[in-house]
């Protein structure tokens, strides 16, 4: 052999175990990458109908379709065929409780800001309500209540009669509006008419007869007999983190929000083979990374507190939605699309 060729023979084993490793490295990588899972609006899918068949190639197998108010029934059952013909599973995100076509309809079954007023420090010329008016969360009905809950049910059983079947439905928006207890928190979700006694809220003005905690999983329940062939797989978000800045000095965190989220997601958890946690960012202003996914997720998973039912399951059971592509190990659907989570302060008379 000569010098050359043995100078040669060091390079190339080493540039040889250089493309070993690249090979390898995308080989670990690449199951993170590929989402298995996506939600998208149908206006997305009818502008470009290849789509569909993009996302097959890339691993996707299953497109989640958002369905809210603004969503038109034809163009969502257009873009279900599309999944169809693709040959992936078809999903629906059904968004309950913000609905501005209830809201607007019958006003009086929004969720209310009878307690704390700190919301108000979020909210530039809040209204002033009269001692027979109260401030309602526009256009966030919750299922809490009674009328509530006998309205919303009434609605998706109208849309879903205009689709086509799918395989999921993912019920969202299960409990109450944002700022449930006056805090201002985007994520406080325990309540609808939250009351704390003073001189803007002398006695509580409810938007419905309350329904109980098990309401979300009765919800549930109803809505797998309107759709006996599809997967119900309920959506949840976690309540405030510990010291969280975004209840304004409410002591959110040690006071009844959480034992009042372990209430109703308890009964939901028992009834669920699956369910998925909603992580918002964009659509509510908060940042997000892989620890907050995490974090929410492991909230979610055991709750263990005074005053409150033990709630403890299996991690793998629950599905991380996010609004932004993360490097994530366990199941999770990427919205790629938005989700609608604003709400405004209106005033309503008693």
């Amino acid at each position: 052999m000569s010098a050359s060729s043995r100078a040669f023979a060091p390079r190339a084993l080493v540039a040889l175990l250089a493309l070993l490793a690249l090979l390898c490295l995308a080989s670990c990588q690449s199951p993170s990458r590929v989402n298995e899972l996506v939600l998208r609006s149908a206006s997305e899918l009818a502008i470009s109908p290849a789509m569909t068949h993009e996302l097959a190639a890339r691993g996707t197998r299953t497109i989640v379709l958002r369905v809210e108010d603004r969503d038109e029934s034809a163009e969502l059952a257009a873009a279900a065929r599309a999944i169809r013909a693709a040959k992936l599973r078809l999903g629906y995100w059904l968004e309950v409780a913000r609905s501005p076509s209830l809201a607007n309809a019958e006003p009086e079954l929004m969720a209310s800001l009878q307690g704390h007023e700190e919301w108000r420090t979020k909210v530039a010329d809040a209204p002033e309500p009269d001692v027979d008016e109260v401030v309602k969360v526009w256009p966030w009905v919750p299922i809490l209540t009674r009328e509530g809950y006998d309205a919303q049910l009434a609605r998706l059983r109208a849309r879903l009669a205009l689709l086509p079947p799918a395989d999921e439905l993912w019920l969202s928006g299960l409990q109450g509006a944002p700022s449930a207890c006056g805090c201002g928190h985007p994520l406080c979700r325990w309540a609808a008419d939250y009351h704390l006694r003073d001189a803007r809220h002398p006695t509580r003005i409810p938007s419905g007869t309350p329904h109980g905690p098990d309401a979300a999983a009765r919800f549930v329940e109803a809505v797998r007999a309107l759709a006996p062939q599809a997967e119900v797989i309920p959506v949840w978000v976690a309540e405030c983190a510990e010291d969280d800045a975004l209840c304004h000095g409410v002591p959110c965190y040690e006071g009844r929000c959480w034992p009042a989220l372990a209430e109703q997601w308890a009964p939901v958890v028992a009834i669920s083979e699956r369910a998925a946690v909603l992580i918002p960012s964009r659509s509510v202003g908060l940042p997000v990374d892989a620890a907050r996914v995490q974090r929410e997720l492991a909230s979610l998973a055991r709750i263990e507190r005074r005053n409150a039912p033990r709630v403890a399951i299996d991690p793998q059971r629950l599905i991380a939605v996010v609004e932004e592509p993360l490097e994530l190990t366990g199941a999770h659907v990427v919205a790629e699309c938005e989700l609608e989570q604003s709400w405004e302060p209106r005033i309503w008379p008693r």
